[in-house]
């Protein structure tokens, strides 16, 4: 039985109960029946829930490791690629025809190199509004009013 069928059934027997329809020592008996099935399930729940946080644990100790090889392998590519381009620079070759690959090198797009950023223009500088939830929540806790947010409390679960 589902969890949720087990406090729907809890919920019908406590709702008999006011009613005074069942007798006491019936309510008694299953309630306490259904209570060890809930706190069974509960607690099997909570099993299943820090098996799976072990478990993404376990992920993300591996994308931090593939990560790190990521990066390695990006850092390996762009030395090999500076050395192969300073070789051919140094020997004047734009371009070496393989039997299997033909490299060359070519110029890339323009770009812009930023000297000193305090003296451009604030055209060229346009920043995005950012919210401070810290400060909004901060003065919503002190009562202040303010239009287009509310403070909100909310609860979830913690297994110990």
């Amino acid at each position: 039985m589902r969890l949720y069928e087990l406090t729907r059934q809890y919920e019908q027997l406590l709702g008999l109960a006011e009613e005074e329809e069942i007798a006491t020592q019936v309510l008694e008996d299953t309630l306490e029946a259904l209570e060890e099935t809930i706190y069974l399930k509960v607690e099997n729940t909570a099993k299943v829930i820090k098996n799976l946080e072990a478990e993404l644990i376990g992920f993300q100790t591996e994308i931090r490791r593939l990560t790190k090889r990521k990066q390695t392998l990006e850092k390996m590519i762009k030395r090999l690629k500076l050395y192969l381009q300073e070789e051919m620079e140094r020997m004047t070759l734009d371009k070496v025809n393989g039997e299997l690959f033909n490299v060359r090198i070519q110029n890339n797009p323009p770009s812009v190199v930023v000297m000193d950023i305090d003296k451009l223009s604030a055209y060229y500088l346009p920043q995005e509004p950012k919210l401070d939830k810290e400060t909004l929540l901060k003065d919503l806790s002190a009562g202040k009013e303010i239009l287009g947010a509310k403070r909100q409390q909310t609860r979830s679960i913690r297994i110990t």
